[in-house]
């Protein structure tokens, strides 16, 4: 059966277009699909991701586009094609390399069961990520990734990884900026990219959050927590426990590594990926000397992120429940960003009165020489 019109949804053997044949769900988000599917033109299995806002433009609607026909490395998953399928053009396609796996942020919440082991396995894994965020630095023009995360990291047989998912992805000084929709990846922002609006700036800007969001990753794997848990407290560098207090096992020269990666002055960590790796390296040598072997670390209960939380009700269209969220969240902490998603969330639900008095009432949040 083929998809003829965006009334009809993706279902296993459909065709979409004349390019695919979709043949199972591999994921379903608040933004899209990702389906395994066969490419018609030559039979071979890719994954196809299939956003879900059609109507908007195709240059927000792309992801990576910057990698297609780059050399291929084998911890980034790689970009064949995307477009509007033919012959209707009325779907946008993202086709990319299909690769078996499981994301680390679902190891992540089974590690007591499945995913503990040793320090050298999680070493391996993060060293994994440092080469594919370092071949991103090194095409031309260069990449920055912006959304580094374990949902964004697939592990597939013998632990290799693969960086995935180029929606926040940015060239340097360009023109449009993504903006980041997901609460969630602020946790793993650094401060001057955690205000949940956009990402811009000269490539040497834009690494240094990815090295951030690397420091907030390797925190992760060897603390079993975040260092910040809510959006205020990753947007004001809120004060978090150093590694070592958390896991006495990580040895003082992992801990500095970690320390310097999540700096709060972005001329503060590691000047450039290679930089990072030559630290990591001997860091990583002098953990497995220390203590090879890693107890057991269970999660730590996490504050509620209340940006999250707004943002899930937003992307489920549930806009009387975002709207009250937002609104509580902005009354409890007097968070601008709380009150911009209460702006936004009384726009999509077309509560334009509502939307008129809250700015008639908060008239003073608008003024242009505010400095948070």
């Amino acid at each position: 059966m083929n998809i003829n019109s965006a009334h009809y949804l993706p279902g296993t053997n459909k065709k979409l277009g004349d390019r695919y044949l979709l043949l199972e769900c591999l994921g379903d988000g608040s933004h899209g699909w990702v389906w395994r599917a066969e490419r018609l033109a030559d039979g071979a299995i890719v994954a196809v991701k299939i956003p879900k806002q059609l109507v908007k433009e195709d240059r927000l609607l792309v992801e990576g586009k910057e990698l297609i026909g780059t050399t291929p490395h084998e911890n980034v998953i790689q970009i064949f094609d995307m477009g509007r399928v033919p012959p209707e053009k009325e779907w946008f396609a993202i086709e990319m390399e299909y690769f078996p796996s499981e994301s680390l942020a679902q190891k992540l919440e089974h590690r007591a069961r499945n995913f503990s082991g040793t320090y050298e396995r999680l070493l391996n894994i993060f060293s994994q990520v440092l080469n594919a965020v370092g071949h991103l630095a090194s095409v031309s023009p260069p990449v920055s990734h912006g959304d580094i995360k374990p949902h964004n990291i697939l592990i597939g047989q013998g632990d290799l990884i693969k960086l995935t998912d180029f929606g926040s992805s940015a060239l340097p000084e360009e023109i449009y900026v993504r903006t980041r929709e997901n609460g969630g990846t602020v946790l793993y922002a650094a401060p001057e990219y955690a205000d949940c609006l956009s990402r811009k700036g000269n490539f040497e800007a834009l690494l240094w959050g990815d090295i951030y969001s690397l420091g907030v990753l390797l925190y992760q794997l060897m603390t079993a927590r975040l260092p910040h848990n809510t959006q205020n407290q990753a947007r004001t560098y809120a004060p978090f426990p150093k590694p070592k207090e958390v896991n006495s096992g990580i040895c003082p020269v992992l801990e500095d590594v970690i320390l310097k990666a999540l700096a709060k002055k972005p001329e503060d960590r590691f000047k450039s990926v290679d930089d990072f790796k030559a630290a990591f390296n001997l860091a990583k040598l002098s953990q497995l000397e220390y203590a090879p072997e890693l107890i057991v670390l269970s999660q730590f209960q996490t504050e509620v992120d209340w940006s999250t939380e707004i943002v899930k009700q937003l992307g489920k269209r549930d806009y009387k429940k975002a709207v009250k969220a937002a609104r509580q969240a902005y009354l409890n902490t007097s968070e601008i960003t709380a009150f911009v998603h209460l702006l936004d969330a009384l726009y999509q639900a077309q509560r334009f009165y509502d939307l008129q008095q809250e700015l008639s009432n908060h008239s003073d949040l608008l003024t242009l020489d505010r400095k948070d």
